[in-house]
């Protein structure tokens, strides 16, 4: 019983301490900007086909995904014949 009334004062204690935490100010980030900052126009957009292609994978990436992709389809047929 003691025990249980232990635990409970510490799980009040936390609860405490996390809600102060959450009330704590937040930083005025709003404060450091400049009013250039806020009239600055959105910047322009890459057009798609400009964007660089992503690198090719690692060689031996696919075939393993591949071959880890068809165990595990293996292995579900498996369990699903199973009562």
């Amino acid at each position: 019983m003691r025990d249980r009334r232990q635990m409970i004062r510490i799980v009040l204690v936390a609860v405490t301490c996390v809600s102060l935490l959450a009330c704590a100010p937040r930083p005025a980030t709003e404060a450091a900007e400049s009013a250039a900052v806020a009239q600055a126009p959105y910047p322009t957009l890459l057009p798609f086909e400009s964007l660089t292609p992503p690198p090719p994978p690692p060689p031996g990436l696919v075939a393993g995904l591949l071959a880890e992709g068809a165990a595990l389809t293996a292995a579900a047929t498996v369990q699903r014949s199973q009562p």
